[in-house]
């Protein structure tokens, strides 16, 4: 054990524990036994199509679009995602069509050891960025046992678990890794004025913008890695020598033009907008709900972030310079993620465009942790940090098993499932509210309501017994065939008659070829949270983005589906169906 000792360091081995959990919760969560293995799922796919495109199907200048990761660019088609995780990623693509032909499964990007390399990808990237974020703590000389827990927490106390573990094929652990050999070889570079450190920077710069290209924000905390003015300043007049700034350039739109290129085989145009449909608001961020909301609101799901921004407000008395940049950092950073114009960034865990940035989350609360020397204070701060470590990992888990919602969260929801994990909250929740999508420009062209009286009173629709009854069908029309989509508002009155009879009911919206052939098929439970209540009407609203109809032979369908057949009431059961130009 003492010759062990010799060897790794407390913080080295917190690392290999780390990662070994990691894989564990890989091995026992994300590739289950009982199905297929698919951890190359949701924006992920759109990361990683680059490489089967590229390298078995040969189809990357002849993609079909899918309406969701490849679009048309006048007679050409195209990635809208960045290439950067693509190219992360690539060696252990690699590793998968190796063990694919040895194994003698599919050589398609797509099948199991495709899938299972994407996952180890995660990981050894995860071992990876933890190394160099221990070599950079000990530049600030933070003690070898609070390094081990600074590391131990940044992990297991925030969303970054999720996306190692459940969503390996996101950007964010290749970017995590990125930004962090980013803050490294920046510190390095202003204690030791060595050039070599300034070109590293370059490079991984070039990753970061390739990879998303809003997380080159991450060059504003230059001046807190600095530590004060003269070093910044000092380290800046270095610098400034034609042919080191030629070669940090040429260095750095070498990356980025990866993407250029790929954007050129694809479609013939070196420029091209991926995200014709999205963008900004700059005008009107959602900056409460990102932070304090309970769609996604960081502080709520991730609330060690909260204690760092506390402990950061604590160190801008010891440092203004540095610390006062880190904090205007973050305000830049908090504003640009609540501009984008889906603030809750689809069905994903906490606000994950922070997760990339959790290396300088790590380095304040190691600071914190390092410097503060009232034992009362300091132990009422690991205490908390604690509690919030294990509410994260209760909250994963939720995730993971679909207790809480990826995409549609609120108040009465959060309350509901509150630390809860028995089977029977699993896929519990309800209800569905899009926002409206971005710059869209709505035109009511289907208003109708079902409201069962048939100039009588107390009447309604009785589904005790019935599976189908309530069905309102909208016929295809020139006003359905959008070029962008359709965005539904639907309301009904629901009146249980027994206990959660409503449970497992689900509005269901249809669409469907002039062969009767689904190909559009949208699930939602009418209870947003099971209901103790019985035998009093309830409303509910669900706003839901659509796509556009593909035919003027189709139909959509909007009906109540009973498929337990429990007892329950609807009334006033309607349908506004919008055309988004």
């Amino acid at each position: 054990m003492s010759l062990l000792n010799n060897r790794l360091s407390l913080s080295t081995i917190s690392i290999l524990l780390i990662c070994s959990i990691c894989y564990f919760l890989t091995l026992n969560f994300t590739w289950k036994k009982d199905k297929n293995i698919n951890t190359i799922n949701s924006d992920g796919l759109g990361y990683y199509m680059y490489l089967p495109n590229i390298f078995l199907s040969n189809t990357i200048s002849n993609q079909e679009p899918d309406g969701r990761y490849i679009f048309k660019v006048e007679n050409k088609t195209a990635n809208k995602y960045f290439v950067g995780p693509a190219i992360a990623m690539a060696p252990f693509f690699a590793i998968g069509c190796i063990s694919a032909k040895l194994t003698n499964q599919k050589i398609d990007g797509y099948s199991e050891p495709f899938q299972k390399a994407i996952s180890i990808a995660a990981i050894i990237y995860l071992l990876l960025s933890l190394l160099l974020l221990k070599k950079l703590l000990e530049l600030y000389y933070i003690k070898e046992y609070i390094i081990s827990i600074s590391l131990l927490l940044i992990v297991f106390a925030t969303n970054l678990l999720v996306y190692v573990v459940d969503s390996p094929s996101m950007s964010h652990i290749y970017s995590f890794f990125f930004i962090t050999s980013f803050l490294y070889f920046s510190k390095k570079l202003f204690l030791t004025q060595q050039t070599k450190f300034f070109y590293l920077m370059s490079f991984v710069l070039g990753m970061v913008a390739l990879i998303r290209p809003i997380d080159g924000l991450i060059i504003l905390c230059l001046p807190f890695l600095a530590g004060n003015y003269i070093t910044l300043k000092t380290t800046i007049l270095n610098l400034l020598k034609f042919k080191t700034v030629s070669i940090s350039l040429i260095t750095f739109f070498s990356i980025l033009s990866l993407h250029l290129i790929a954007s050129y085989i694809q479609t013939g145009s070196f420029l091209i907008w991926s995200y014709p449909d999205a963008g900004f608001n700059f005008l009107n961020p959602e900056l409460f709900e990102v932070l304090f909301g309970f769609r996604k609101g960081l502080f709520i799901y991730t609330p060690i972030i909260f204690i760092t921004f506390i402990g950061l407000l604590y160190l801008f008395t010891r440092n203004k310079f540095a610390y006062g940049w880190l904090l205007i950092f973050f305000i830049v950073l908090t504003y640009f993620i609540s501009s984008w114009w889906m603030w809750y960034y689809g069905p994903s865990f906490s606000q994950r465009p922070f997760v990339e940035f959790y290396g300088l989350i790590c380095i304040v609360l190691a600071i914190l942790l390092n410097t503060i020397s009232n034992k009362m204070v300091k132990s009422i701060l690991i205490i908390s940090l604690s509690l919030f470590t294990i509410l994260n990992l209760v909250q994963s888990y939720q995730f993971q098993k679909s207790i809480i919602s990826s995409w549609n969260m609120n108040y009465e929801k959060y309350k509901y499932t509150f630390l809860k994990t028995g089977d029977e909250y699993i896929k519990c929740l309800g209800g569905n509210n899009d926002i409206w999508p971005y710059k869209s420009n709505p035109e009511l062209i289907f208003n109708k309501t079902l409201d069962f009286n048939h100039n009588k009173t107390d009447t309604f629709c009785d589904y005790s017994n019935q599976e189908f009854k309530a069905t309102i069908s909208i016929p295809a029309s020139d006003n359905l065939m959008t070029t962008r989509g359709l965005f539904a508002k639907i309301s009904l009155d629901r009146y249980e008659l027994e206990y959660n009879s409503c449970k497992n009911a689900l509005v269901i919206i249809q669409f469907s070829d002039s062969e009767k052939n689904k190909y559009h098929y949208y699930k939602i439970r009418i209870n947003e949270v099971p209901d103790s209540a019985t035998k009093s009407w309830e409303n509910y609203t669900y706003n839901v983005e659509l796509p556009k109809i593909q035919n003027l032979s189709d139909e959509i369908k909007i009906y109540i589906w009973n498929k337990e057949k429990k007892p329950f009431y609807i009334d006033n059961f309607s349908i506004k169906l919008y055309n988004i130009n």
